[in-house]
This record gives C-alpha cells, structure tokens and sequence, in this order.
C-alpha cells in the first residue's frame, strides 16, 4: 500500500529479514550518490493493513538521511511481538538509486553506532521496540 510510505507515488525496494522478538539489530544503508535517502525498517508486511502496535512501541524505525555515502540504527524488538518477519523498504522519489543493506544480528553497541568518525556521527538508536506483526503473505 503506498499510502504506508507517505500517500504520494515512489520507487521502492523491499527486503525480507527474519527477526526475533526481544532481539537487537543494527540496521546499515550504504549508498554512492551522495542524495538524501529514506530506508524504513517495519514491523508489518507494507501490503497489508497492520493492527495498532501497544503502547510504548512504534511500527516503524526509518533511516531519514538528507545526503551523504552511508548510515546506520539501532533498534531492538518488543519482547511479546507475535511475528517474526522484518521488513526493510528503500524508498526514492526517482528509479535507478541503488542501495546496499546489511542487518547485523546482535547489533552494535549504542556507543559504536552514534560514535562520531572523521568529524561525523554514523548512525542513530532508535529508543522505541519495534513492533512486529505476523501479516501472512511474504
């Protein structure tokens, strides 16, 4: 449903990951352009309606970068998600863009990945659990 990435028309890709409940991930997007980029991890099939997620959780944790080669987030899993299947959605406003993705199992520390390298921070921690769904269909 493109009205899941913001109701306006796009380019996407989409990836498939398993993940656990209660586990932690870091998520990396590498790209070469240098333009802006918006990578979404979530925790629903993007096809489906997914329910409500409980209080104190997000559906979604997005790399929202506005330019640049790479970057990277945190997150971790709700403890009682039912589902088992991440969802990580490139989206760009034009064809062509590529972008490389790596899902590292457990996931760095927070320190290594908001560590500032060569005069820059390299990633953020998304503090909210990711709530995952089982949608059926992958």
């Amino acid at each position: 449903m493109l009205e899941d990435l913001g109701g306006y028309p796009l380019y996407y890709g989409i990836a498939v990951a398993s993940i656990a409940a209660g586990g932690t991930y870091t998520l990396f997007a590498e790209w070469d352009d240098g333009k802006g980029m918006l990578v979404m991890g979530r925790g629903a099939d993007h096809r489906v309606k997914s329910p409500s997620a409980p209080k104190g959780t997000s559906k979604q944790t997005t790399i929202n970068a506005s330019g640049g080669r790479d970057w990277r987030i945190n997150f971790r899993v709700y403890p009682r998600s039912p589902g088992n299947a991440g969802y990580v959605i490139f989206a760009s406003s034009q064809p062509g863009r590529t972008v490389r993705l790596l899902l590292k199992v457990p996931g760095d520390p927070d320190e290594v990945t908001t560590a500032v390298v060569k005069g820059s921070i390299q990633g953020t921690v998304h503090k909210t659990p990711l709530h995952v769904v089982e949608t059926g269909n992958r």
